[in-house]
């Protein structure tokens, strides 16, 4: 249409003149219009939209090619305003390439969304400029929750996108039928649907066998969340904690039931890393997901006053497959020597706690093993019949309880209480940040913060570089612990740690557990013990650390209940909430009447480190176990000193009391080394024996009672071996 004459050219003869040879042009047009964005939901766009690619068609929906054979496309700009200039007359669409996270709310035509012209192609006559073919977007959204069984993520359930009048929603409406949107929980029990249109909707649940809903989220059918009020998914918004809440529909009365609600799982398994494997969590009514709790624990019987009675949970029909054993010994031994006694109803109470659960005591433990001297240790051990054929499959073994008399005569004793508080948590360090602990893999879905009441918490190093140190805790949430930092180790003020300084970066792989701490009123029932109105004549608990001695009294005025006050404060404030962290050794001034005191609690069975400051340092040792000076490692590897000069060797002093009632003074002993002699003479020895007889072998460190140990140098690391084995 450039060129007249191409097909035919144009002849001219001589005198003629070759008329009519016309060029004839048509303006081109433009078609223009906006991308833009839906923010408040109304159906129209009020904020641009750019990047958005969109495609010159023509009539038929077939794109139009430029010159080169190339489609024709541009771009959504800032403002969101897209134009295709110099087109010829003719039909056009205008398509867009649809933006990811975006779905189409309208177009101009009102038929397909992302296809302006679909219904009524737009007519380009000569020199048109058409405008408003606009496109609104809007941004998807997203609806998410969990499903749990009580506070246990459980994966693998199905939930199923609803519109907001109960329909599935069609997932895919080019095919024939309803293409069912579903979505399944992941192993935390996470599920999310996503890509949302906004608007109303419901998720139902496919009901997961052995369970029963007990919960959702707005508290209708409990397997379809939105039926009362619909979940409204806003633009580009997640609508979250739609969760569904689950409970075995009948009690784990088999192993078979229990490896269906935890699929995959066996009786070893540990999969929150843990001190607990899966037989132990099922077998007490724990959650295999989180390091919280503890099997078992002892407390003072409110039937028999005095004595002790274990005290544990489990399902109401686990016997049908797991058989309880109660072992008991004298004492922690290397091994220890276990007695068995079968559990059986004769020697418990039970009671039913209402969620497929009982509450199971064993009352007179200290009768049940013959100990009638007032000390043994005891443990249950869980034998596994999985297929109810009389054969084991699995033993477990819960933490070893003990408990230990001690005499109080009139005037002073030693005391020492070598028993743990139970356990709160345990778990293994997925890494260190600062003073923090993540313990993500075994905290599970606990809030740890939530396991923190009134009183003082530490974590103790159970395994790993880093076993038997310890640590206060500051604070938790979620799965952390923030832990205290100490600068000095010696001082009776918390915190009570055994390092100085941050916490090392080779916590991350050890195990802990975080306790309660004992405090003075717990560790001395104030009822059990005497009373006045004056310090002189009241019963007395000394401590020394750091070359202070701090006396505690316990008065009573005969108006108020009576209860430890410190010496040299004239207000009188009750010092029942002080702690006394392990190995704190102590003094009990007995001042009214003979008595005893019933010591109970968790064996540590790891490695013990207490600090020892340059001086005189009052000590207690960490296991209900009375050892020798080799048993306790007071030896120059630990850093101790020797010397043939008895003022300058490490030392330390027995109160002879404890051993011979009405004794007074102490028993002395030092730590001889004779080197540079050959052969070097390296033996702890009596002060005052000129035969300098060696006591390393002789047992005169007692697990109930506190020495002193003066050190020339300090060992701010002296370590105990654990000296026993379940």
């Amino acid at each position: 249409n450039n060129l007249i004459g191409d097909e035919t050219p144009i002849v001219v003869s001589a005198g003629n003149n070759n008329g009519g040879n016309n060029f004839i042009e048509v303006e081109l047009g433009v078609i223009s219009g906006y991308v833009l964005l839906d923010t408040d939901n109304n159906g129209s766009g009020d904020a641009p939209l750019p990047g958005v690619v969109l495609n010159l068609l023509n009539g038929s929906g077939n794109p139009v090619l430029d010159g080169n054979g190339v489609p024709i496309q541009v771009a959504s700009g800032v403002g969101g305003y897209y134009s295709f200039t110099l087109v010829p007359v003719g039909t056009y669409r205008v398509s867009q390439n649809q933006p990811s996270g975006y779905g189409s709310v309208s177009d101009v035509d009102g038929a397909n969304n992302n296809v302006v012209g679909d219904e009524t192609p737009i007519l380009m006559t000569p020199g048109l400029v058409v405008v408003n073919k606009n496109f609104v977007e809007i941004q998807l959204g997203s609806i998410s929750g969990y499903v749990y069984v009580d506070a246990s993520p459980l994966a693998g359930v199905t939930l199923t996108l609803l519109d907001g009048s109960g329909n599935p929603v069609d997932g895919d409406p080019n095919l024939e039928g309803v293409q069912l949107v579903t979505a399944i929980t992941d192993s935390t029990g996470f599920y999310r649907f996503t890509g949302l249109m906004p608007g109303t909707y419901r998720v139902a649940q496919t009901q997961p066998f052995g369970y029963n809903s007990t919960a959702d989220a707005d508290g209708g059918d409990l397997d379809v969340i939105g039926d009362v009020t619909v979940i409204t998914v806003l633009p580009g918004q997640d609508n979250g904690d739609n969760d569904f809440i689950e409970t075995p529909d009948t009690c784990p009365d088999t192993w078979a039931e229990w490896k269906f609600q935890h699929p995959g799982q066996q009786a070893g398994g540990n999969p929150d890393a843990d001190d607990y494997d899966n037989l132990n969590e099922f077998a007490f009514a724990m959650s295999p997901f989180s390091g919280v709790g503890n099997a078992w624990t002892l407390q003072p019987s409110t039937v028999v006053p005095g004595t002790l009675e274990g005290v544990f949970i489990r399902p109401k029909g686990a016997t049908q497959n797991v058989i309880y054993t109660l072992q008991y010994a004298a004492v922690p031994g290397a091994p220890t020597a276990w007695q068995s006694l079968v559990i059986t109803p004769a020697m418990i109470s039970t009671s039913d706690n209402g969620d497929c659960t009982e509450t199971v005591i064993i009352r007179g433990l200290e009768t049940l093993s013959g100990l009638i001297d007032g000390n043994g240790i005891v443990r249950i051990k869980v034998d596994l019949d999985e297929e109810k054929d009389n054969v084991t499959d699995h033993t477990s073994y819960t933490e070893v309880e003990g408990w230990k008399d001690t005499g109080l005569e009139l005037c002073c004793r030693t005391y020492s209480n070598p028993f743990l508080r139970e356990t709160e948590f345990t778990g293994t360090v997925t890494g260190v940040s600062g003073q923090t602990l993540d313990l993500t893999g075994s905290a599970g879905s606990q809030d740890l913060g939530a396991l923190l009441f009134n009183g003082a918490y530490f974590v103790e190093v159970t395994s790993g570089e880093n076993e038997g140190h310890r640590f206060d805790v500051v604070s938790a949430t979620g799965s952390s612990l923030t832990l205290a930092t100490d600068s000095n180790l010696f001082e009776n003020a918390p915190p009570y740690n055994t390092r100085t300084g941050a916490l090392p970066a080779n916590l991350a792989g050890d195990t802990i557990v975080m306790r309660r701490h004992w405090t003075l009123g717990e560790m001395f029932p104030a009822a059990a013990f005497g009373g006045t109105d004056d310090r002189s004549t009241a019963d007395q608990i000394q401590i020394f650390a750091e070359g202070v001695w701090t006396i505690y009294w316990l008065n009573n005025d005969g108006v108020s209940p009576q209860y430890w006050v410190k010496t040299g404060d004239n207000a009188y404030a009750d010092q029942t909430a002080t702690v006394i962290p392990p190995g704190q050794g102590l003094f009990f001034n007995n001042r009214t009447a003979v008595k005893t005191i019933l010591a109970y609690g968790e064996v540590r069975n790891n490695d013990f480190i207490r600090p020892l400051a340059t001086g005189s340092n009052l000590v207690a040792g960490g296991y209900p176990l009375d050892q020798s000076i080799i048993g306790r490692e007071m030896n120059l590897a630990e850093g101790f000193f020797g010397s043939r000069d008895i003022a300058t060797a490490d030392s330390f002093y027995v109160w002879r009391a404890d051993e011979t009632v009405g004794a007074t003074g102490y028993d002395t002993y030092f730590f001889n080394n004779n080197a540079p002699r050959v052969p070097s003479v390296i033996k702890w020895a009596k002060i005052g024996d000129a035969s300098l007889l060696s006591r390393d072998a002789e047992t005169l460190l007692l697990g109930n009672r506190s020495v002193f140990i003066r050190s020339k140098n300090g060992i701010s690391a002296y370590t105990l071996t654990s000296p026993w084995t379940p």
